[in-house]
């Protein structure tokens, strides 16, 4: 059992969080457009797979992401979807997800980096 959060932990509420307050910013933008939104959520799952746990040669990798935009609400079918595809366009960490993102880490000792 972990005694704290991992990353893949905060990766994946962050995620979820980032969605939420996009669909927050759009139920408003929608309201003043007529439409009614009168609850929202989202569940994610994430397949992550980790390999040669607690080792120095560890490796993870994330295999795929089911997201799923729960709306209630009394609004026409299309005007949901667009809700929720704005809402997930507009969601940096889904985006992060979606399209492949490069990524430099670097240590730095001292104010130097190492190598």
């Amino acid at each position: 059992m972990d005694t704290a959060p991992t990353s893949r932990d905060y990766f994946t509420l962050g995620t979820s969080f980032c969605l939420m307050s996009q669909l927050t910013a759009n139920k408003m933008y929608y309201q003043k457009q007529g439409i009614n939104i009168h609850d929202f959520r989202v569940e994610h799952q994430f397949d992550y797979q980790q390999e040669n746990f607690m080792t120095p040669t560890m490796k993870g990798h994330l295999d795929g992401v089911i997201t799923r935009v729960i709306v209630t609400s009394d609004a026409a079918k299309e005007s949901l979807t667009d809700y929720a595809k704005q809402a997930l366009a507009m969601c940096f960490a889904g985006e992060g997800i979606k399209n492949k993102t490069e990524m430099e880490s670097n240590i730095y000792l001292n104010g130097e980096v190492v190598k």
